[in-house]
């Protein structure tokens, strides 16, 4: 089975998507570095949420808190 996210609504101000956008990352991209199991992962230092750290297929390197 493939791994899913679940996003906030694309219009939610305060959400996850918008946060992505501010920094000019799609979801799309998001998911790429989230279910690539070459990413590394970690804990986020600031959050302690799970992190991880990968490339997009487009050659961004990315670091995704989930």
């Amino acid at each position: 089975m493939a791994p899913t996210t679940i996003w906030d609504l694309e219009d939610d101000p305060d959400g996850n998507v918008q946060h992505l956008l501010e920094h000019d990352i799609t979801v799309e991209e998001a998911e790429e570095v989230l279910f690539d199991p070459q990413s590394r992962r970690a804990v986020s230092r600031s959050s302690g949420l799970p992190i991880a750290f990968g490339w997009t297929l487009t050659g961004r390197r990315l670091a995704v808190v989930s």
